[in-house]
This record gives C-alpha cells, sequence and structure tokens, in this order.
C-alpha cells in the first residue's frame, strides 16, 4: 500500500514522459533486426532515448523543487510538453 501512495505522491507528467522513453527504450533494445542499416539508426535511436529520459527526470526534479503545488507542476509541464510537441510537429511539417 505505501508503494501506491509513493507513486500518487510523486507522479507527474515527466515522470510519466521518462518512464515512456525508458519502455520504448527497452523495447527497441530487446529488437533483434538483422540489417546493418537498421542496426546504425537502432543504435542512434537508442542514444536518444536514454539522453532525453535522463533529461526528462532531471528536469521533472528540478521542477519538483521549484513548485510546491501538485497542479501548478503538473499544469506547466503540459504546457512545456505541448509547445514542444506543436514546435516539432510544425518543424517536421514545414520540411516535408
Amino acid at each position: 500500500m505505501k508503494v501506491l501512495e509513493f507513486i500518487k505522491k510523486n507522479i507527474s507528467i515527466f515522470s510519466v514522459l521518462g518512464f515512456l522513453f525508458i519502455t520504448f527504450f527497452i523495447i527497441i533494445y530487446s529488437s533483434n533486426n538483422e540489417s546493418a542499416c537498421a542496426q546504425g539508426w537502432l543504435f542512434f535511436l537508442k542514444i536518444i532515448l536514454v539522453f532525453l529520459s535522463i533529461l526528462v527526470f532531471l528536469l521533472d526534479f528540478l521542477f519538483k523543487n521549484i513548485f510546491s503545488s501538485r497542479l501548478q507542476l503538473n499544469l506547466f509541464q503540459l504546457v512545456i510538453t505541448i509547445i514542444l510537441i506543436l514546435f516539432f510537429s510544425f518543424k517536421i511539417y514545414k520540411l516535408s
């Protein structure tokens, strides 16, 4: 029961994103693709996922120390996430 209360107390948007990045890393790490080209891209993707998960967890820790309210923390992290998604989606749309 203490584990569930700890998770409910410390959950935030960035912690969920970091967990998703680590999950994708584990899924990609366990895949066995034979082609050399795919192996190169998968290695690059693994490095990016590890870097992103560490960055997101560090930002989550920093923002947890800055914001005292869980609502403010989650709202701020949601706004940052939406801004980044919109920025990169417009960048990709502009390139294609």
